[in-house]
């Protein structure tokens, strides 16, 4: 037999990679892992830490150069201020919260791709639904698998209905 090539070598690296997912976490964390590397084209020699660690650093950064950016045209531009500024900055956050937080239930309250077909049917914007999709998705992959919910949210909904000692039970654990 001849000596396996890089590629071979590539391929088989990948396919257990991918086989000891599946063993520890299950075909959907499998699957996960895949739409994240995808998405960021990260090499199998980075861990998922280095990725989940390198993807709040880009988010962190995004969110600082769309906020100066977005305040400084709305400044040099439109001549808002202070006042309007904060105001922006206010809505920025809590829309950006949405995106990102999850409700009682574990569900996201809005999705980017929510943002993007609003604004495109709405004005016209020319925002790629796909990528924003794509980008909430490679956002909350990991969280969404186990079901993460807003517990705060879970405590009041159950004492608005009703279920004050389950409220209380789970504002103990806490």
């Amino acid at each position: 037999m001849s000596k396996p090539s890089k590629e071979f070598e590539y391929r088989m690296q990948g396919m257990i990679y991918a086989l000891n997912i599946a063993k520890k976490d299950g075909v959907d964390a499998l699957e996960s892992d895949i739409r994240k590397r995808g998405f960021t084209r990260a090499p199998l020699k980075l861990s998922q830490k280095d990725i989940d660690e390198f993807i709040e650093f880009m988010s962190k950064n995004l969110y600082v150069t769309s906020q100066t950016v977005w305040f400084m045209a709305l400044n040099t531009t439109f001549g808002f201020g202070k006042k309007r500024l904060n105001r922006l900055k206010e809505s920025f956050d809590k829309l950006t919260r949405e995106v990102m937080d999850f409700d009682y239930l574990g569900n996201h309250y809005a999705t980017l791709e929510d943002y993007a077909v609003y604004l495109n049917g709405q004005y016209g914007m020319g925002i790629d639904v796909e990528r924003a999709e794509m980008c909430q998705e490679s956002s909350t992959a990991d969280r969404t698998q186990k079901r993460m919910a807003n517990v705060d949210e879970l405590i009041r909904v159950l004492k608005e209905n009703g279920f004050d000692s389950a409220a209380e039970f789970i504002e103990k654990k806490i």
